[in-house]
């Protein structure tokens, strides 16, 4: 409880200035950083939907690549290895 709120304030505190001074860098104003926060809650929200139904299924050609076997799980196995590549593509673009 207590300690994952003081991790999650302790991260904001730490990349603040850097989103700061990025935002600065590519001259982006208030309409600008609105539109890209606007966007990426229309993207979480679409994303979340389409992850939850994935999850869901055990008989999507996704859950059959990703787990090969018969057992039940197999879409959220699916959901947890995207969730990884997008985290990894997510850093490298972010840097």
């Amino acid at each position: 409880g207590s300690i994952s709120i003081g991790l999650l304030i302790s991260s904001f505190a730490i990349t603040m200035p850097h989103a700061q001074s990025r935002r600065d860098e590519l001259q982006c104003d208030s309409l600008c950083f609105g539109s890209m926060t606007s966007t990426r809650s229309a993207l979480n929200l679409i994303g979340s939907a389409l992850m939850g139904r994935l999850s869901d299924s055990d008989t999507s050609i996704l859950a059959r690549i990703f787990s090969p076997t018969t057992r039940a799980g197999g879409g959220r196995v699916a959901c947890l290895y995207i969730g990884a590549m997008a985290t990894v593509v997510g850093s490298v673009i972010g840097t």
